[in-house]
């Protein structure tokens, strides 16, 4: 690709020699800067598709060519009509210049080398199966009884008998795979249902049984071996073609890619190997791997080409044919012979000149629509960056193939094109480029996609004439904007169109299916065209009449000129029919000034010239084929973010688990954050970071582990994105966020999800006991409330157990239950989501646990990771600590408070302040609430009034962790009518007034 730059005040173009451009330097700041021009590169060789060679040339497809053709060993061309072979069909020469094949029931011969014709009538009960040069294969009799016979013929010779064939298996035929002048290889299914080669003597008739063919997928004749290549291998198989039934051998090869299949040709003894990628390269210098000699006696492997088309044939004489040279740029049919010796060009294949049909620009990415080496236009990617002041374009980069060629195709700003292609009446597909990056039908013929910005695209249909927004990445059209057509531009998920008020513009938040916006402009029309980028809605009144800017930010109309228009950030291109002038208005300051970029015979906008809208400069297709990219001087606004697809949850079960995020920006970024914290604790539990982006498409995913590996609790999370801008002017864009983790480490409290059969959700959860002998779990629907849905009972319990929600002691991630009955402590390990039975899987804590009145566990007191038992004794009032220990056990217990009997409740409350140690809340018999704050040593600070005169009638206190999903604790009480309160913990010790919850929660306790 040459590049040429020139300065677009002077429009003078900066000679280049060699290829390689003189740059002239540009003063810092200057306005507007140097332009880049690119030459597209001319393609070096078209495409060759060979079908099979015999003694005098070889049958082929060439790129460009109306016919198929056959080539001369001396380069003489004969162009070979379709009624003697169509393109595509399974042909064998067997060394002979002559084909045969079944057509009309006759017979049909024809020389490809001098055109002679001929057709005959088979023998009577013949039926045609195979044809090898100048023999045919024919089967007659009924089925279980089949005789195969091989017949002579040619152009001047009616098909005369050879012999009876000897040996071949009964049943279906399948299909050649080689031949030469003295054998073809059949590939046939045999009695015990196993793919084999076979070996068919085209001179006696004669069938031997070969090797097993499964999984064969190409398969040559060299002088004495029958070799064939296999599925999910690296190495071509071989046996003696005197001995087929052997044993096979193998000769090993690199692949010259980690994709693609291996392409086997014979040259005399030697085996040769090729590549073919099921998407080659389309640029002039990738097309063609290495065509590689490969040895039999384990010598090193020898390029015999460093280019070579993926189809390879042999001649009569034993001599490989091939598409490809020394180097790009040296490309002809050549002759590998037999003997060794250097490949022989005996045909030249011209250049096929490349051709720029239309182009877009998008983030820096400048893609234009050329024809290549494929037979199709395709499209190729050029990065356009800025070094030193100067604009800089990186390698073309191929995409994909043109599927319906439209005329323009929007580029999204994250990486993709789209198009829109018929799929029958009624019935169109929008689709990403390249192929397989989402899409999504619309129910019309046709369609245009007339903008796109991310995962939405906006799309004008006919036949009927409907209007479609939709989502690339899910395939949803939305009903609600399926609609007449109207103006309409695509920002982000907001869609800009007009309503039936003059001036004015509405904003549809496209996935909220809601309005977002209205804003009213200076137009004293209802605008003919919208467009959105940022805080710039463009409108015009007609191709004539006037035009505008609106800025959102200010409220104010920027008055432009008016024309065929598209905007960009801070700047307006239009076409001027008149002077056939491009013309660049800059108004970003909030006036506009216009000038003068550049020359076309027919502009049409989107086709042959275009901007980039995510903070780049603009392109056009020049009349002589050259495309010309030029810096606006405008600076773009801050980066910002404009869409936000994140999940809302992660279940953190398995490392298949996954929590992912996706933003779009408004330009490029240089490198991004994502901070990841607790909202219980406030702690920062995983940093993500990225460089730079390769367009305004930030991706990531984060599997709920730190960055060690190890588990995060359950619970509410908050994201942060911190991306810095590409370009260096203005401020960071920040992003945030809320998700919930489950599967992860257990969470005080915590036992059952909302949902039946999830997972705990990191929410606190209530356990209640009822007078038939339930113990239920309560899920918190993390509003403040406990839902009726997802409860799970365990019964069979006495009436007077006492049970404590206890931390994870079997290291399940799922927090456990203590279950005191009699004198006995025991704890319960249900697992996740399920009830509490006595059934249930348990450990014996001991016995004498008669003598507490009070059990309860506010977490963690001593800084360990593991949850820790209070129990107060009934005869002093004392309070016992029962540390937990790393076998899910209690360590003995310590005294750490005495006298403790005037309060008449003592709950663990979990963290209330956020530091990582339980705390605990009593209530006085005076009616105080105390709050003691844990300090992790396995002691408590002194205690905090929170309440006065509170509580007289409540028979339960709870402290169930947070149940309102703001990541602070909260408190749980129920009256002596059975009416459950919650009081909102504020983080810092403190609760809010009660808040009533439900009524007839007349249960024997709640724990």
């Amino acid at each position: 690709m040459n590049v040429i730059r020139r300065t677009t005040a002077a429009a003078a173009v900066v000679a280049v020699l060699c290829g390689v451009p003189v740059l002239t330097p540009v003063a810092e700041g200057a306005e507007p800067g140097a332009e880049l021009v690119l030459n597209v590169p001319r393609l070096k060789h078209p495409q060759v598709k060979f079908a099979a060679a015999g003694a005098s040339g070889v049958l082929h497809q060439l790129e460009g060519a109306a016919a198929s053709q056959w080539t001369r060993w001396d380069g003489t061309v004969r162009d070979v009509p379709a009624t003697e072979y169509t393109a595509g069909s399974a042909i064998s020469l067997a060394g002979t210049d002559t084909r045969l094949w079944w057509s009309a029931s006759r017979l049909q011969a024809v020389n490809l080398d001098t055109g002679a014709r001929a057709d005959f009538a088979l023998p009577d009960g013949e039926t045609f199966l195979r044809s090898f040069g100048t023999r045919v294969l024919t089967r007659s009799g009924a089925a279980g009884a089949y005789v195969y016979r091989l017949y002579s013929a040619d152009v001047d010779q009616a098909p005369a008998l050879v012999a009876e064939v000897a040996g071949l298996p009964a049943g279906t035929l399948y299909y050649t795979t080689a031949a030469d002048e003295r054998e073809a290889v059949i590939r046939y299914l045999d009695p015990q249902s196993v793919f084999r080669f076979g070996l068919l003597d085209l001179r006696t008739g004669a069938f031997r049984q070969g090797p097993p063919a499964t999984g064969a997928t190409d398969a040559v004749l060299t002088t004495s071996r029958l070799a064939w290549s296999a599925t999910g291998t690296r190495g071509v198989r071989w046996v003696p073609r005197d001995d087929p039934q052997a044993e096979p051998n193998t000769v090993a090869y690199t692949a010259p890619a980690d994709t693609g299949t291996a392409v086997l040709g014979a040259a005399g003894e030697d085996l040769l190997l090729g590549w073919n990628l099921p998407d080659p390269p389309r640029t002039a210098d990738g097309y063609g791997f290495p065509l590689t000699r490969l040895s039999f006696t384990g010598a090193a492997p020898v390029q015999v080409l460093a280019h070579a088309a993926p189809t390879l044939v042999t001649s009569a004489d034993g001599t490989l044919i091939t598409a490809g040279g020394p180097d790009a740029g040296d490309w002809g049919l050549r002759r590998v012979p037999a003997d060794g010796s250097a490949p022989v060009l005996f045909r030249d294949v011209p250049y096929v000149p490349s051709k720029t049909t239309a182009l877009t620009m998008a983030a820096g990415e400048l893609v234009t629509n050329q024809t290549d080496a494929s037979f199709s236009p395709s499209y190729y990617s050029r990065r356009i960056s800025t070094q030193n002041g100067e604009l800089t374009a990186g390698p073309a980069t191929y995409l994909e193939w043109v599927r319906n060629d439209p005329a323009r195709m929007p580029a999204t700003g994250d990486g993709r094109l789209v198009s829109a292609e018929s799929y029958g009446p009624g019935e169109g597909y929008v689709s990403a480029v390249p192929q397989g990056n989402g899409g999504f039908y619309i129910s019309s013929t046709q369609g245009e996609v007339i903008d796109a910005t991310g995962r939405f695209a906006v799309v004008n249909g006919t036949d009927p004439a409907r209007q479609y927004v939709g989502d690339l990445d899910d395939g949803t059209v939305y009903a609600t904007i399926e609609r007449a057509i109207t103006p309409a531009s695509i920002w982000g998920p907001k869609l800009w169109t007009t309503g039936t008020q003059p001036g004015v513009l509405y904003a549809i938040d496209v996935p909220a299916k809601k309005t977002a916006d209205t804003v009213r402009t200076a137009a004293t029309c209802v605008a003919t065209d919208v467009q959105a980028v940022g805080r710039w809605l463009y409108w015009s009144c007609g191709p004539t009449a006037a035009a505008g800017v609106y800025d959102r930010t200010t409220g104010k109309t920027i008055t432009v000129p008016s024309g065929q228009a598209a905007l960009a950030d801070g700047y307006l291109v239009r076409w001027d029919a008149t002077s056939k002038e491009l013309r660049l208005t800059d108004f970003a300051d909030g006036t506009a000034e216009t000038r003068t970029v550049g020359t076309l015979n027919a502009g049409v906008r989107g086709v042959n010239w275009t901007v980039d809208k995510f903070g780049g400069p603009m392109a056009y297709l020049a009349d002589d084929g050259r495309v010309h990219v030029v810096p606006t001087g405008v600076t773009a606004q801050p980066v910002s973010v404009i869409d936000t697809q994140a999940d809302t949850s992660l279940s953190a079960k398995t490392e298949a688990d996954w929590w992912d995020g996706t933003w779009m920006l408004s330009k490029p970024a240089a490198s991004w954050t994502l901070s990841l914290k607790n909202l219980t604790s406030g702690k920062e539990v995983r940093k993500l970071t990225g460089g730079a982006t390769a367009n305004t498409r930030i991706t990531t995913r984060w599997d709920g582990r730190t960055a060690t590996g190890g588990y995060v609790p359950n619970g509410r999370y908050s994201w942060t994105l911190t991306a810095q801008p590409a370009d260096g002017e203005g401020a960071a864009a920040v992003k945030s966020g809320t998700m919930t983790l489950s599967g992860g480490l257990a969470v005080r409290h915590d036992h059952v999800a909302g949902e039946v059969g999830w997972p705990a959700d990191g929410i606190g959860d209530m356990l209640t006991l009822n007078t038939r002998g339930e113990l239920t779990f309560h899920p918190a629907d993390g509003k403040g409330k406990f839902s009726t849905y997802g409860k799970q009972s365990g019964g069979g319990w006495s009436t007077s157990v006492k049970a404590v929600p206890f931390g994870d002691v079997n290291n399940d991630r799922c927090s456990d239950v203590l279950v005191r009955s009699g004198d006995t402590l025991k704890v319960y390990k249900p697992g996740c989501g399920n009830a509490v039975k006595p059934t249930t899987a348990n450990t014996s804590l001991g016995t004498g646990w008669s003598k507490y009145n009070l059990l309860t566990s506010p977490g963690d007191l001593t800084s360990d990771g593991r949850a820790d038992l209070l129990a107060r004794l009934s005869s002093t009032g004392d309070i016992y600590l029962f540390a937990g220990t790393s076998d899910g056990k209690l360590a003995a217990g310590k005294k750490i408070r005495t006298g403790w009997a005037a309060y008449n409740f003592i709950a663990g409350a979990g963290d209330l302040n956020g530091d990582g140690h339980g705390d605990l809340l009593t209530r006085h018999k005076d009616g105080t609430l105390y709050w003691y704050a844990g300090l992790g040593t396995g002691q408590f600070k002194e205690r905090v009034k929170i309440f006065s005169g509170w509580g007289g009638s409540y028979t339960s206190l709870v402290g169930p962790g947070d149940i309102t999903g703001d990541g602070k604790a909260d408190l749980v009480v129920r009256d002596k009518n059975g009416v459950l309160y919650r009081n909102n913990g504020d983080g810092k010790g403190g609760f809010s007034s009660k808040t009533q919850l439900a009524t007839g929660w007349t249960y024997v306790a709640l724990f």
